[in-house]
């Protein structure tokens, strides 16, 4: 159950200064009543528990799963060829999706409602969502580069921009 949040954006964040603003809040309440901490992998937070531990025996200090799971998955991207992978979806996934056309033969056509997702700058996972994405949209991918409607769009667009008098050379 979430009780409080404090500012500590303008702190420098040690376990001393954890340790202390929350054995404030564990006295506040009746410390009886509070069973345990659910924290990320950060050293800071394993020495907190240490500080606490004397005061606090019985609470109980877990290690969040999601976070966990996160630094395992951006273990795993760094393996060369999961690299290599990565890149490789990336660039497919954004020239679709920087494409007006191709992106929207893609979802008008295509996609049966799904769209590319791109990965984000802020956390590792969304490479592995963009390449699940691309594996889940792989078939309809095939379909829209292998169909003549890609290629007749892309001439006509060419046609009518009088590129075609180039090709015609």
């Amino acid at each position: 159950m979430f009780l409080k949040a404090i500012d500590a954006s303008n702190k420098v964040k040690t376990a001393t200064w954890q340790a202390k603003h929350l054995a404030v809040e564990i006295r506040g309440l009746d410390p009886t009543n509070i069973l345990q901490f659910v924290v990320d992998n950060a050293s800071v937070n394993m020495k907190t528990e240490k500080l606490l531990y004397e005061e606090f025996p019985h609470i109980q200090w877990d290690r969040c799963v999601a976070h966990g799971l996160n630094l395992l998955c951006e273990d795993i991207g760094k393996l060369e060829w999961i690299e290599d992978l990565f890149k490789m979806c990336a660039e497919k996934v954004k020239y679709v999706k920087n494409h007006h056309m191709m992106n929207t033969m893609f979802l008008d056509d295509f996609s049966d409602g799904l769209t590319l997702l791109k990965s984000g700058l802020t956390r590792f996972m969304t490479n592995f969502i963009m390449i699940n994405r691309a594996y889940a949209v792989r078939y309809w991918l095939r379909k829209l580069v292998n169909s003549g409607i890609c290629m007749k769009k892309v001439w006509l667009m060419l046609k009518v921009l009088g590129a075609v008098k180039v090709f015609n050379v």
